[in-house]
């Protein structure tokens, strides 16, 4: 009785045994179909990489999905795809092909993507969203217009010099006051001549009479005026 007991027990521990190994046996056959649909690029494979953290297996299932199918929608899950890998180059070209993609007449959706690349464009020249404007680009303007205007000088302005007054010149040195001078010089000289002379010849003619105390007899010559 105790012998047969101990062979049901061997039995039931090498059954027990066997079935774990069955189980796990047959587990990895189902295995590869499932990572077989997984491979296939589609919208919610992209955004199971990118929950996964996967930003590389992101990437390449958005452009083989954007390639086989160049939707508006696929452009806009291309974008999320570089943006998260912080590819500002890549985001902006797949938000312009979704620009180009816009149905007619859809202002509200070019308005959001057009309001999503300017963003992009401004991330990509240095500046962050929750930080102050950066002044780097308006110092580099600024330095860009000062190399412009040392190109091209504007024309010299002609400033008014005022001309030094001269000293006034002496009379003296003028040729009119000597002139007139002169003039008066020789008058004054011509007519002191005409009078000597004048008296000259009164005083010929009265020392001729008789009587006269001023005649060349009595000695003396007298001048009279």
């Amino acid at each position: 009785m105790t012998e047969r007991l101990g062979k049901l027990a061997s039995a039931l521990l090498v059954a027990s045994l066997a079935l774990p190994r069955v189980s796990l046996a047959a587990a990895p056959e189902a295995a590869p179909v499932v990572a077989e649909a997984s491979d296939e690029p589609s919208d919610a494979s992209v955004r199971a990489a990118l929950a996964d953290g996967d930003l590389t297996l992101a990437r390449e299932r958005a452009v083989a999905l954007r390639e086989a199918e160049p939707t508006l929608e696929h452009f806009e899950l291309e974008a999320d795809v570089h943006a998260a890998l912080g590819d500002h180059a890549r985001t902006k070209r797949a938000l312009r092909g979704a620009l180009e993609r816009v149905p007619e007449g859809d202002a509200a959706k070019r308005e959001a993507i057009e309001d999503r690349l300017d963003e992009v464009i401004e991330q990509s020249r240095g500046a962050v969203a929750d930080e102050p404007a950066s002044s780097e680009r308006e110092r580099l303007d600024d330095e860009r217009a000062e190399r412009l205007a040392a190109l091209h000088p504007p024309p010299p302005t002609l400033v008014p010099v005022d001309k030094p007054v001269a000293p006034p010149v002496p009379i003296v040195r003028k040729w009119y006051f000597w002139v007139t001078l002169t003039t008066i010089v020789g008058a004054a000289v011509a007519i002191t001549a005409v009078a000597i002379d004048s008296n000259l010849d009164n005083g010929k003619s009265a020392s001729r009479l008789p009587g006269n105390p001023a005649s060349p007899s009595a000695g003396g010559l007298t001048l009279r005026f």
